[in-house]
């Protein structure tokens, strides 16, 4: 334990990024008042169509939750290094290439900037009856580009330990579990009303004929076989039960390489518990 606690960290902190995050909150000062103002002042297009704001919600409350979750993480290793718990070592990070909680604030704050820009550009699009759900798909397709861009620029390193780390998790089953994976794996479980919003997604965008269109009182127009009656039904279940059977999993891997029935079979039970 003594390692894994000391002196207060004091990591430089780069005068930029401060400057950046101040830039980032003040953009979004006055962007969430904007979107507040839209949603109240706007109901209807102007054919008269009304506002798709159950569709909204869907399609930007994932984003939002995911923006959200960086932003305390930040605010987590802010608290850690305060603390003087050694984050680094508990999660076993090059000590020599990391983020800091500067940079973390900045990567979230500036995805909500973009995300208030995304969500008024649907507003605005839906009373011009413009084609508003192209605004969601593309501000998703840029996170996961942001995420996956193999430039050595916008923390790659950081970026590729995340994705190395949620492959860790996805993986579980074969491997020794590891702090970082079980860490991750229980803010995944936090954030699992966003795998919910993930199958309404999935459906809007690939088996829905309207979704490009703004005439929302006309029904839906579903293709094949996937996202209609009890196929969709059992694809949100899974989605649903998708964390915490992932967690379930981790339970049950930490019992098979320890042995040990407390915590691992309690903590497994209480995931399954979930899933019933």
């Amino acid at each position: 334990m003594k390692r894994l606690r000391v002196p207060p960290l004091e990591e430089k902190q780069s005068p930029m990024v401060t400057f950046r995050i101040g830039i980032f909150i003040g953009i979004n000062c006055v962007l969430l008042p904007m979107v507040i103002i839209l949603i109240v002042v706007l109901n209807k297009s102007q054919l008269g169509n009304p506002l798709a704001w159950r569709e909204a919600l869907h399609l930007y409350r994932s984003s939002f939750l995911i923006i959200l979750q960086i932003i305390l993480a930040g605010i987590n290793v802010y608290g850690w290094s305060s603390a003087g718990v050694n984050h680094i070592l508990i999660f076993e990070i090059d000590p020599r290439h990391h983020l800091t909680y500067q940079q973390l604030l900045e990567i979230g704050t500036c995805l909500s900037v973009f995300w208030c820009l995304s969500f008024i550009a649907f507003i605005l699009t839906s009373y011009l009856d413009f084609y508003p759900f192209l605004q969601p798909l593309i501000f998703v397709i840029l996170m996961i580009l942001f995420l996956v861009n193999p430039a050595p620029i916008l923390y790659r390193s950081a970026r590729y330990w995340l994705l190395r780390t949620l492959g860790l998790v996805f993986s579980a089953a074969f491997h020794r579990i590891h702090f970082a994976d079980n860490w991750f794996c229980n803010q995944i479980t936090s954030i699992e009303l966003a795998f919910f919003d993930l199958e309404y997604f999935f459906c809007l965008y690939l088996s829905d004929r309207q979704w490009w269109s703004t005439n929302l009182t006309s029904p839906a127009s579903p293709k094949g076989i996937l996202c209609t009656g009890w196929t969709r039904f059992l694809l949100q279940a899974f989605l649903l039960a998708l964390p915490s059977s992932l967690r379930f999993i981790q339970c049950i891997r930490r019992y098979h390489d320890t042995k040990l029935k407390f915590p691992h079979l309690v903590n497994a039970g209480k995931y399954a518990k979930m899933n019933i």
